[in-house]
């Protein structure tokens, strides 16, 4: 009973065994044909028509088994309309001699052609088609070695020559400018492939501009002008500039926007770019300095070459400081960092002279006289006395560009204009120790004459008075 117990466990130990290295096996089984799948996948890139195309074929060709004319073909694809060297790749279909079919094009690497053979033979077929020795039949034999049952005569020396050579060469992979096959296939038709000079694939990479050419494929020797427009405006404010290019393969590294070279290989270009914003200054007056495009995260400066300028007589503009996105005071802002396009703007303050005079002049300073700034507001006090000169009160003692400001000291004057401001004056005598002006003692004068007269007019009344009486 015992062992009967332990029997079991033993049983379901064996079962979860198998089944672990089941799923193992089958694991690695996918892990290979991955491998494989990509093997057969590598080789050099074809751009081929994914639709139908057109081909005749007639047998034998001048210089190989099958001569094949494609026709139908769309342009901007590896093979085009015309005449091709061709091979047998299938001994078990036939194809009339001179028919035309609709056929599909395969690389020779691509996974999902249908000729027989995969790699390493079609590695080998493609060298042999590269190093070819003795007549057509020797060729189409050693390919038939590789990729159907070994046809042909395999006592040839070429043969037997041509064989040893590619199964020295079990990876060959044909490179710009060397002959690839290209299968032609019609299900049910015996399949074939043409010999097509493989192109070299040319990788354009740029963020800006549309650039000149594109990626693609060119026939190995081509030579090839690569360009950008120089500089591409982006969003207000912003473009970007071309600062050179990283090249590979038949194309080196420089500067420029524009590159010559002869495509041999696979290439690329990577144009690059610098992003580049604008500084605006704008000024009211004086000619401001500075503004224009700066490297993106460069720092910059607005500056200005003066900071006063006349307006005319009596008026003159003076920079007080920066505003927008500058600061500072000084004629060169504080460094503006460009991360953005950017706007300095000069702040300007308008200002006037005031003139402050006497009338008579030269008699002495009334002080005030200078630079204020529009609206401000300026109290002007006259002395009473400058030397032998009293401020007079009568009629006014003030008057501003002519206009009376009465007998108001001090007075304040509003700048929106030059002005001139008069303090008026008269000269003094000395009465009784003190200096009074001559405008008072001619008020005094003018108040004795008349006592004066009316004095005597009182008096010859009265005498006349007295003499009548008398009579």
């Amino acid at each position: 009973m015992i062992r009967e117990k332990r029997a079991v466990p033993l049983l379901l130990f064996n079962m979860k065994h198998h089944l672990r290295n089941t799923l193992i096996a089958f694991f690695a089984l996918i892990f290979v044909l991955l491998i494989a799948r990509f093997a057969n996948a590598a080789g050099p890139s074809m751009n081929l028509p994914p639709g139908t195309v057109h081909a005749t074929f007639n047998y034998p060709g001048p210089v190989s088994y099958w001569k094949i004319t494609l026709s139908s073909v769309p342009s901007g694809y590896d093979v085009t309309n015309g005449i091709y060297v061709s091979w047998c790749c299938d001994q078990t279909h036939t194809i009339n001699n001179g028919a035309t079919l609709s056929v599909n094009l395969y690389s020779s690497y691509d996974p999902l052609q249908p000729c027989r053979g995969g790699n390493p033979g079609w590695n080998k077929v493609n060298y042999i088609i590269n190093n070819k020795q003795g007549t057509a039949d020797d060729v189409q034999a050693a390919i038939w070695h590789y990729i159907d049952s070994n046809g042909g005569n395999q006592a040839d020396p070429d043969v037997i020559a041509m064989e040893a050579a590619a199964d020295a060469h079990p990876s060959f992979v044909p490179l710009p400018g060397q002959l690839v096959a290209v299968v032609v296939y019609q299900a049910g038709s015996q399949g074939t492939f043409i010999e097509v000079i493989v192109p070299a694939q040319l990788t354009v990479t740029s963020a800006y501009d549309s650039p000149t050419p594109i990626s693609g494929s060119y026939a190995s020797g081509t030579s090839i002008t690569a360009s950008v427009t120089p500089i591409v405006p982006g969003a207000t404010g912003t473009q970007y500039v071309c600062t050179g290019y990283i090249g590979s393969g038949s194309v080196g590294s420089g500067t420029g926007a524009s590159v010559t070279f002869t495509i041999t290989q696979d290439s690329s270009i990577t144009w690059k770019w610098q992003t580049q914003y604008l500084l605006t200054v704008n000024s009211l007056y004086d000619t401001p300095n500075a503004g224009g495009w700066y490297d993106s995260g460069a720092t910059a400066y607005a500056t200005l070459s003066t900071g006063m300028v006349s307006g005319g007589a009596g008026i003159q503009y003076v920079f007080t400081t920066w505003g927008g996105d500058a600061s500072g005071t000084g004629l060169t802002s504080i460094g503006i960092t460009m991360n953005a396009p950017k706007t300095a703007a000069a702040i300007w303050t308008t200002q006037y002279y005031l003139t402050v005079a006497t009338n008579p002049s030269g008699i002495g300073t009334v002080s005030g006289t200078g630079w204020y700034d529009q609206s401000q507001t300026v109290k002007l006090t006259a002395p009473i006395n400058l030397g032998k000169y009293s401020l007079i009160t009568m009629p006014f003692s003030w008057d501003v560009d002519g206009i009376s400001q009465g007998v108001a000291n001090p007075i304040t004057v509003t700048m929106n204009a030059p002005n001139t401001a008069t303090a008026h004056y008269s000269s003094s005598i000395s009465v009784g120790g003190e200096w009074v002006p001559m405008d008072k003692l001619q008020l005094l004068a003018s108040w004795a004459t008349s006592a004066i007269l009316m004095t005597i007019l009182a008096t010859s009344f009265a005498y006349v008075r007295r003499k009548r009486r008398s009579i």
